[in-house]
């Protein structure tokens, strides 16, 4: 079978030829007509959603099927690359934690096998030969796997693949450039000749031009508030901060582990109310802390545990890292981390999703539960619904309440009453949800026929209501049903 498809700006499909009935196909099957990226290896296709979700179909030992991929594949997807033979092939997809899911034929790439573990968290990018991966993390190190005549075992070379910030592949081979612009290949021999042809040119024309040029980086984000030091994460990956030169003793100063962010950090976490402390996240999955000690400046109890991290979540009392292997890491002001060490157990794996409020956390694990610690008045104690809190989809949350949707499309609340924490007045009209919209002290509750349900402080969800009619402006949302409760007055 032969044809063409064509991807526009806007996400759109147009195909033509054989493979025509592709963008009929995902829209009477999955209601998708927008997508990111089709990938193809012959015997099975691999879509990504512009939502960063993965739909797959045809030969399931080619990459087909998902199995149980498929929660993995549901979310946070960047980017999806293929091995292509005429007798198979596999798939990766490369997420925004920077985790690695393989599936396909075995062979082709489709199991990395023992290499399964480095490629959990810190992956950067991700390539292809016809028949084998390769993986660039952040720290400069390379992984490879599939048909090792096709570039799919490096381990002749693995000592020289340090510090390496490209990979240029072809049919048969990889090739990989230093931080120095020295070039390491492995893969078929003449794949590997070819291939040095190509990179030595672009290499050449790169050192050409940036004799002539010089890169700025860009400023990624700044933290700035009344009285507190300018953090600033640069687009290299760097951290700058213009602090007084007098430290207070139960700070940890940004001079004091300034050396750690010079590169490779990913995002910086903070309390949004007022940033007494910062967390940097590094593409490496291990954390830098600093600011007050007592709310999470000073992580050096826990920082043995702070690797493979893939979020952190920052507030009043501190910080809860969630790690790739499904465990919570919290640290901060003594009464939250000591409610949090009697229920660390629970914790140390499971876990799929954390929120929070200003002062209080919640998980959601793999099992349906919920388990929540922190200021009870703002959802730390869910003591009084707990016996509810099962069989749960998925938590929201805003600054003092939070929200749990079951699988059976029902809503639970709980926290401060005046800001979402009480659904009571409108909870035989929370049926057939389908999302949760947060706003600082109410929620609106979108049900499956598209109508809208609120509850909260009275303005909130009005302002929250108004929002969401000029996000659903088409016709078929103009005339949605609106309901709301306001706890201010009961």
């Amino acid at each position: 079978r032969s044809g063409f498809i064509a991807i526009k700006e806007d996400g759109s499909i147009v195909d033509w030829s054989d493979r025509s009935w592709i963008a009929s196909f995902l829209k009477r099957n999955y209601n998708i007509d927008k997508v990111k990226d089709i990938i193809s290896n012959g015997y099975a296709y691999a879509t990504l959603t512009l939502q960063g979700s993965v739909i797959v179909w045809g030969d399931p030992e080619d990459g087909g099927e998902l199995y149980d991929l498929q929660d993995q594949l549901s979310s946070g997807v960047v980017k999806i690359i293929g091995t292509n033979t005429v007798y198979g092939g596999a798939f990766v997809a490369l997420k925004d934690d920077g985790s690695v899911i393989t599936w396909g034929d075995p062979s082709l790439g489709g199991n990395p096998f023992n290499l399964s573990s480095k490629l959990k968290s810190g992956v950067k990018d991700i390539f292809a030969t016809s028949q084998a991966f390769c993986a660039l993390k952040y720290d400069g190190t390379v992984i490879s796997w599939g048909n090792e005549f096709y570039g799919g075992n490096s381990s002749k070379v693995k000592k020289k693949l340090t510090h390496v910030n490209q990979i240029y592949s072809n049919e048969t081979a990889f090739i990989a450039v230093k931080d120095d612009t020295t070039a390491i290949g492995w893969g078929d021999t003449a794949g590997i000749e070819e291939l040095m042809k190509e990179v030595n040119k672009k290499l050449q024309s790169s050192i050409s031009s940036s004799s002539t040029t010089t890169t700025t980086p860009q400023v990624v984000q700044r933290i700035s508030y009344p009285y507190r030091p300018i953090v600033t994460l640069y687009s290299d990956g760097s951290v700058t901060a213009i602090e007084k030169k007098k430290q207070s003793k139960n700070r940890i100063a940004f001079s004091e582990v300034a050396h750690l962010l010079k590169s490779g950090v990913k995002k910086l976490y903070y309390d949004d109310s007022y940033p007494i402390a910062i967390a940097a996240l590094k593409y490496d999955g291990t954390v830098v802390t600093w600011g007050s000690k007592g709310f999470g400046g000073d992580s050096s109890k826990v920082s043995h545990l702070l690797v493979n991290v893939k979020e952190i979540y920052g507030n009043t009392w501190g910080f809860a890292a969630l790690r790739s292997d499904g465990a919570v890491i919290c640290w901060g002001d003594d009464p939250m981390v000591i409610q949090f060490n009697k229920i660390s157990d629970k914790l140390s794996s499971g876990v799929i999703q954390l929120v929070i409020t200003g002062d209080a956390y919640a998980v959601l694990k793999e099992d349906g539960t919920v388990i929540t610690w922190g200021t009870p008045s703002e959802g730390g104690d869910s003591s009084k619904v707990s016996d509810k809190l099962v069989n749960v989809k998925k938590l929201y949350s805003n600054h003092r309440a939070f929200v749990a949707v079951k699988e059976d499309g029902t809503v639970i609340s709980w926290g401060s009453r005046f800001d979402g924490g009480d659904n009571s007045f409108v909870s035989d009209q929370l049926v057939n949800v389908v999302e949760i919209y947060s706003g600082k002290s109410a929620f609106v509750a979108q049900r499956k026929d598209g109508s809208l349900i609120g509850w909260g402080d009275k303005k909130n969800v009005e302002e929250l209501l108004d929002e969401l009619h000029k996000k659903f402006s088409s016709s078929t949302n103009k005339n949605q049903h609106n309901t709301f409760l306001d706890t201010t007055k009961t």
